[in-house]
């Protein structure tokens, strides 16, 4: 068996960032729903794994990474989101992710009761 390079359409870094905009627009157009949210930080995580990949790109990752919070921000969130803990110590950007309720309980508007923005 020979070792796979990406997973269907998927095989190039250049793939793997229009998946992401892809996630994106499904992300604002419904920000309550986790799948969304998890498919989304998932792939901007692993984007940096294809575009420096392996032994030979893991000093440019993690410089990359801790170069600013936006992305330690993503790295926290998709690898707590996939291991269900915060894990290494090096993850401290999020403190939660809970979903905060509101005045008004789910359910009380109609789906689509008001425009989307």
């Amino acid at each position: 068996m020979t070792n796979m390079a990406g997973i269907f359409d998927l095989t190039r870094s250049s793939d793997l960032l229009q998946k992401l905009g892809r996630e994106l627009g499904r992300l604002q157009a419904a920000p309550d729903d986790v799948d969304h949210a998890f498919n989304f930080f998932v792939t901007a995580e692993h984007l940096l794994d294809w575009l420096h990949p392996g032994d030979r790109g893991k000093y440019q990752r993690k410089h990359t990474r801790d170069a600013g919070p936006m992305l330690q921000v993503v790295s926290h969130i998709a690898n707590g989101a996939k291991h269900f803990d915060r894990l290494k110590k090096h993850h401290q950007s999020v403190a939660s992710t809970t979903h905060q309720g509101s005045y008004f309980a789910d359910g009380y508007f109609a789906r689509g009761y008001f425009a989307k923005g």
